[in-house]
């Protein structure tokens, strides 16, 4: 049995805490949901943190950005 590598990403902003768990094969609905998060005006997740959060996740696959 293969195991399955598991990434954490977190950000905190705005006393938020913004958690998110991925791997090689929800890289896609990684992205939908930050989207998500970031277009929620009730969470303090902005734009930014999202896309930094990518690049991070990228990074993290060894995929280029």
């Amino acid at each position: 049995m293969a195991s399955r590598v598991v990434h954490v990403l977190a950000v905190r902003r705005d006393g938020q805490s913004h958690c998110y768990l991925f791997d090689r094969e929800s890289l896609t609905e990684l992205a939908r949901t930050l989207g998500r998060h970031a277009a929620d005006p009730d969470l303090s997740l902005t734009w930014s943190d999202a896309a930094e959060l990518m690049k991070q996740a990228y990074r993290l696959l060894a995929l280029p950005t």
